[in-house]
C-alpha cells in the first residue's frame, strides 16, 4: 500500500517524498530515468540558494564554512529581509507573479534552506557571490550568500546527493525508469499514479518540471526559433507531468510565453546525465562581453518562464 506517490526526483520531488516519509507515509518516487539521472534540472544549476536572513546568526545557523581563502574572524552581513525578497521576486516577474505564493516562499525560505541542512546538504560562503575577508572581517552582501559544497562548473548535483541518500535511509522507495504516463481521477480527486507497470495508488504530486527538453512545446507555447534551442538542462524534461495534469483535469495557469534562458556556446554538447559535470560553465556569460561571429557585440533581454497547473 502507498499513501503518497510522488512523480519526479529533482530538488522539489525529493523534498516532498522526503517530507512525507518523515511524517509517516507510505512513499513511492517514480523517477523517468536511471539513477544516473536523478536531480532534474536542479543537478545542472550552480547550487546558489536566495533566503530571506536577519543577520550573520542566521546564516552561521545553516553553516559555519568558507572557501578556502575566506577564513575570519566575524561577519558582517547586513539583513536581507522577506520584503526585499518579496521585491526582487515581483521585480523579476514584471509584476506578473502570485503575490501571496512569492510572500509564502519568502517567509519560509530561510527555514527552507535550514531544513535541507539539516539533511545533509553542506552550504558553504562563496567569493564569487561577492563574500570578501577584510582586516579578518568576513563581508557578506545581502542575496545570495551560500552555495552548496561541490567541485566543477555545477555545484548543483551537490544538493541532491545528499537528499537521495537521506531518501533511501528513510524508507522512501524509488522505482528508477518508471516515467509518469498519465493521473487516475475519482471524481474531484487524483487516486493514482499511471506507469507503464500498472496503477500506483495514493496521492500523488507532480513534479517533473517544465517542457524545456521538448522541442514541440517550446514551438507551441514560445516560438518557432525555439524549437531549435540548445539544450542546457536535464534533457528528461519534456512535459509529461504537465501533460498528465491537464488531462486529469487540471486549469494551465502562469505566463507560459516566456523563458529564463542563458547563453550558451553553440559548439558545447548537450548535456548527458547529471551525475555526469555539465560539458559547459553555466553562468560565465555575465563575466564578459557577448560578440557574433563578426565581433560585433551584442546584448539581449533575459526573459522568465513560469508554468504551473
Amino acid at each position: 500500500m502507498t499513501d503518497v506517490v510522488v512523480a519526479g526526483a529533482g530538488l522539489a520531488w525529493l523534498s516532498a517524498a522526503i517530507a512525507a516519509r518523515e511524517v509517516g507515509a507510505r512513499v513511492v518516487l517514480l523517477e523517468k530515468g536511471g539513477r544516473e539521472d536523478v536531480g532534474g534540472n536542479a543537478a545542472f544549476s550552480g547550487g546558489l540558494f536566495l533566503f530571506r536572513y536577519d543577520g550573520p546568526e542566521d546564516l552561521m545557523s545553516i553553516t559555519k564554512d568558507v572557501e578556502s581563502g575566506l577564513q575570519h574572524d566575524r561577519i558582517e552581513a547586513p539583513p536581507y529581509t522577506a520584503e526585499a525578497y518579496t521585491a526582487e521576486l515581483m521585480a523579476m516577474s514584471g509584476g506578473r507573479a502570485d503575490p501571496a505564493l512569492v510572500g509564502t516562499l519568502a517567509q519560509r525560505s530561510l527555514d527552507t534552506v535550514r531544513w535541507l541542512a539539516a539533511r545533509g546538504v553542506r552550504f558553504v560562503f562563496n567569493r564569487t557571490l561577492g563574500a570578501q575577508v577584510r582586516d579578518g572581517v568576513l563581508h557578506v552582501p545581502p542575496g545570495q550568500v551560500l552555495t552548496c559544497a561541490g567541485a566543477g562548473m555545477s555545484r548543483g548535483f551537490a544538493v541532491i546527493e545528499p537528499l537521495l541518500r537521506h531518501a533511501e535511509r528513510i524508507g522512501v522507495e524509488i522505482r528508477w525508469s518508471t516515467p509518469l504516463a498519465g493521473l487516475v481521477r475519482d471524481g474531484g480527486r487524483v487516486t493514482g499514479a499511471v506507469t507503464g507497470a500498472g496503477v500506483v495508488p495514493g496521492a500523488v504530486v507532480v513534479a517533473t518540471g517544465g517542457f524545456q527538453a521538448s522541442p514541440q512545446l517550446r514551438l507551441r507555447h514560445l516560438a518557432p526559433d525555439w524549437a531549435s534551442a540548445r539544450l542546457r538542462g536535464t534533457r528528461l524534461a519534456t512535459g509529461d507531468g504537465i501533460t498528465a495534469a491537464i488531462q486529469a483535469g487540471a486549469t494551465p495557469a502562469g505566463d507560459w510565453s516566456r523563458c529564463h534562458s542563458a547563453a550558451v556556446d553553440l559548439s558545447m554538447p548537450s548535456p548527458g546525465s547529471s551525475a555526469a559535470p555539465p560539458p559547459f560553465p553555466l553562468h560565465a556569460f555575465w563575466l564578459g562581453v557577448l560578440v557574433n561571429t563578426g565581433g560585433e557585440r551584442f546584448g539581449g533581454r533575459s526573459v522568465r518562464h513560469s508554468t504551473g497547473t
